[in-house]
């Protein structure tokens, strides 16, 4: 029942964004519109973002240009290294993420497109 619910507050979530863009187009729309977060422009690349991929998005904003590594990742949220690596990798594959292999440890870093649209609003307080 639980994944139910989650599978169900994901796509209100996703439809909710739509519902704002859509908005915010409209003649006649109020000047202050909501400013999408990060996890929502992430949506529009990849609409089926997990938990823990959402999870992630605010510390690859704060690690910029520079990128992390799966281990302060896995670090920052207490989670199992080889499950971050598992996770970064997939966000590569959806196109969310650049991986550089160049040297090792590699280091995964937001796309351009993501990383352009950041700010201290989607980081969030606690991880100024």
């Amino acid at each position: 029942m639980p994944e139910i619910l989650d599978t169900v507050a994901e796509a209100l979530e996703a439809a909710a964004a739509v519902l704002r863009r859509a908005a915010s187009r409209h003649p006649g729309a109020p000047e202050a519109q909501h400013a999408e977060t990060l996890a929502e422009r992430a949506r529009q690349i990849h609409r089926m973002l997990g938990e823990r991929q959402e999870q992630m998005l605010p510390l690859l904003a704060a690690a910029g240009e520079y990128g992390s590594t799966s281990g302060d990742i896995a670090r920052a949220l207490d989670y199992d290294q080889a499950n971050a690596t598992i996770t970064l990798n997939a966000m590569v594959k959806a196109g969310l993420l650049l991986k550089d292999e160049s040297a090792v440890p590699y280091r995964f870093r937001l796309v351009p497109g993501l990383l352009a649209g950041t700010d201290v609003a989607d980081i969030g307080p606690d991880r100024q």
